[in-house]
């Protein structure tokens, strides 16, 4: 791949692109890193308000149609993927969010009414150091 300069000094790697080109290219995926980030809110508003004070990771691919979420406090590993072309409408979103949500809360052992410290500390680990859940 190179690695050329152009006149309005925008980087280009693999590909010779006009500097209209890339300029459209940079808006349109500043374009898609906001809606992937005005996805990922949504839902972690949705586990937020099901599930409040558990710390969750969420990650919205519209491009590739996928939602990854994790719940940091359990897994870096472990978490649940939702299609986006399964989900018809807002409602659609919330219950398939706070149903995944609760599930995986449900598969460590923890109530889904919300973070309890003590409860957390009872949790036991594996020999990797992650928490392990029940199948």
């Amino acid at each position: 791949m190179s690695r050329q300069q152009n006149t309005d000094g925008i980087a280009i790697v693999g590909q010779q692109l006009t500097g209209g080109e890339a300029k459209h290219q940079t808006r349109a995926k500043r374009s898609r890193d906001l809606m992937d980030l005005a996805f990922a809110k949504r839902v972690s508003a949705v586990l937020q308000r099901h599930y409040p004070n558990y710390r969750w990771r969420v990650e919205a691919d519209t491009r590739a149609k996928l939602i990854k979420v994790q719940n940091i406090d359990l897994s870096g590993s472990w978490g649940f993927v939702l299609h986006m072309t399964k989900i018809s409408c807002d409602t659609d979103l919330e219950r398939k969010v706070m149903r995944a949500g609760g599930e995986t809360l449900e598969r460590y052992g923890l109530q889904a009414l919300g973070f309890n410290a003590n409860e957390y500390a009872l949790l036991q680990k594996n020999s990797v150091g992650e928490f392990g859940f029940q199948e």
